[in-house]
């Protein structure tokens, strides 16, 4: 039998060894929460302390990300050169001085970018008005014109009958100038073109000279003139008057006695 050792303290029964043994695992679990609560309360310390220089700095990096970006992002290129457009004005080689004339206006966009904001003028000779359009007018001479847009490859035309008057033999020109902006930017381009036009003597000149208002039964005269131009006679000529709603025909010379007023 050996002999206990005098460093170990004394043998214990199993039931005080047992309630000792949770006592040891206690004071260990007492010494690991008080050091994880000084550990947490460290680090929650550290957050309350520094809070508001966490929250600026994370606003600084956002400013300055976003400063770069806008610094360093691809810029848009703004177009200064003028579109690739096919614009003609095609007239007839002559016509007569005082008839109306059938007038092609047509354009192509040939250029790779759409184009927005197209508006048409006409520029016309002295004397010389645009009497009928297929296209509503923009004013009331009928010579400023609002177009749609035109895609890339695609194409536009009208049609306006235009009256020019001037000495038989001379020539007239008639411009239009195209205003446009591509749909990328707001830049405003022009594109003009012309076309000249022969004028020849008339077979026949007719003519209607009288006032251009009048009030409410109020007589007023209106002189017809007519004239052969041609180196022919003309023959069977009848000339028919038509008035609009409320004119009364009152009196003619040459007397007419027909309806509708004929000649």
């Amino acid at each position: 039998m050996l002999d206990p050792d005098p460093t170990q303290p004394p043998a214990q029964s199993g039931e005080n060894n047992f309630v000792t043994k949770p006592a040891v695992q206690t004071v260990f679990d007492l010494q690991t929460q008080t050091t994880l609560g000084s550990n947490a309360m460290v680090e929650d310390s550290f957050f309350k302390r520094n809070k508001w220089f966490i929250v600026l700095t994370v606003i600084a990096f956002l400013v300055i990300g976003s400063l770069a970006y806008i610094a360093f992002r691809p810029k848009a290129v703004i177009r200064t050169a003028e579109a690739v457009i096919d614009l003609r004005v095609v007239a007839p080689s002559e016509i007569k001085t005082s008839e109306d004339g059938v007038y092609q206006i047509s354009l192509k966009n040939n250029d790779k970018e759409n184009l927005k904001g197209l508006r048409l003028e006409l520029i016309l000779p002295t004397d010389a008005k645009v009497t009928e359009s297929i296209n509503k007018a923009e004013n009331a001479e009928m010579t400023l014109f609002k177009l749609p847009d035109l895609k890339s490859g695609q194409d536009y035309q009208f049609f306006v009958k235009i009256k020019l008057s001037g000495n038989s033999g001379s020539s007239q020109d008639i411009k239009a100038i195209l205003s446009y902006q591509f749909a990328s930017s707001n830049l405003e381009f022009k594109k003009n073109t012309q076309t000249s036009v022969f004028l020849t003597q008339s077979g026949v000149e007719l003519e209607i000279v009288g006032p251009t208002e009048t009030t409410q039964s109020q007589l007023v005269i209106y002189n017809l003139k007519y004239k052969n131009n041609s180196d022919k006679v003309v023959h069977g000529a009848r000339l028919s008057l038509a008035l609009p709603p409320g004119f009364t025909l009152e009196s003619a010379e040459p007397e007419v006695s027909t309806k509708p007023v004929t000649w």
